[in-house]
């Protein structure tokens, strides 16, 4: 089923099936040269949760791909622009590590807004290293909560109880 998705051209089928042969997860083996050509197709088709993930790979130089900075940003900006939140992440990630920590900040407030909760975490931790004002960090707090009541529904509350056990499982591998 899940190959056959992706063999039929759909993108979240394609993306599916990349983290999966990325991890090895689903009684597939790890393949990361097949799952970085699925997020390519998967990308190309404008599927935003490809073309992030293929920025965090570049940027960071993850799942046994070469770290190219300047192709990261490119691929993250193109998924930031599209509104993804864990790019807009992964954007601040690559100015703080610069020194840009103004233009990271905003990056993470865009990111809180969007009902981020790494974002408004990481903003937390800022704050308490006197790094943004205690006025900014309650706009973000305001402009997060505001998001995650306006998007809040079982579904999303399933996905997230799934997304933390999917962590959890990950650190316990580690």
């Amino acid at each position: 089923h899940k190959e056959k998705r992706a063999k039929e051209g759909d993108s979240q089928g394609m993306f599916n099936l990349a983290t999966y042969n990325r991890d090895g997860e689903y009684g597939l083996p790890k393949d990361p040269l097949s799952s970085f050509e699925l997020l390519h197709r998967a990308a190309d088709l404008e599927k935003v949760d490809s073309i992030s993930e293929l920025g965090q790979q570049h940027a960071f130089g993850v799942s046994g791909v070469s770290k190219d900075e300047r192709k990261g940003r490119e691929f993250l900006k193109r998924a930031a622009e599209k509104g993804h939140a864990l790019a807009l992440v992964n954007l601040a990630a690559l100015e703080e590590t610069k020194g840009e920590t103004e233009l990271a900040v905003a990056y993470l407030r865009t990111a809180a807004a969007a009902g981020d909760d790494h974002a408004i975490g990481t903003l937390k931790k800022k704050f308490r290293a006197g790094k943004i004002s205690k006025d900014d960090l309650l706009k973000s707090l305001w402009a997060h909560q505001k998001a995650n009541e306006d998007t809040r529904s079982e579904e999303r509350e399933r996905h997230k109880r799934w997304t933390k056990a999917q962590e959890e499982k990950k650190q316990v591998k580690a």
